[in-house]
Parts: structure tokens; sequence; C-alpha cells
């Protein structure tokens, strides 16, 4: 029969240190892969976001084209002042600079 044989205490520890170290790195791994799966999350619903902005932005753009049309058919066109309500005309209002 083989009799066992015991480790050193120093030898032990340094055992027991390497399994702890590989406990503390694999819960590490874990920590950090459920923050990339958070902030993958994160990227996803900020360019679902995103998307819909650009979509209501396209669409005030072709309300804002229409509204223009419209209102250049009953005013005809000209400069607005939105704070006035004042429609200067656009052979009365003032010329572009040309550079």
């Amino acid at each position: 029969m083989v009799k066992s044989k015991k480790l050193e205490k120093s030898e032990l520890e340094n055992l027991t240190n390497l399994r702890d170290q590989y406990g503390q790195v694999t819960s590490q791994f874990g920590q950090l892969k459920v923050e990339k799966m958070l902030l993958k999350q994160q990227l996803e619903n900020l360019e679902k976001i995103e998307f819909d902005l650009e979509q209501k932005y396209t669409e005030l753009q072709k309300e804002e084209s229409g509204l223009v049309e419209s209102l250049n058919k009953k005013y005809g066109r000209g400069q607005l002042n939105l704070e006035t309500g004042e429609l200067t005309p656009a052979d009365l209002a003032e010329p572009e600079l040309v550079s």
C-alpha cells in the first residue's frame, strides 16, 4: 500500500492562493460579461431612440415643407416675423447679400 504524503504548509498556502486567484479572475470575467451585456442593451436603446428621432425629424421636414407651400399659396413668398406674425412680401424684403 502506498503511503500518502503531506504537503508543506507553504506549498498548500501557495496552491490555495492560486485557487482563490482563479476564482477571483473567473468572477471578474462574469462581471465583465454582464457589464458588456448591459452596455449592449443601452446602445441598442440609444440606437432605437436615434432612429425614432430621425423619423420624427423627417416628418417635421415634410410638415414644414407642406406648411410653407400652403402659406406661399395663400400669402405669396416673403419673410415672416414669427414674433409679430407679419409677412413682408418677397419684393419688399431686404435683398440677400451676395459674396
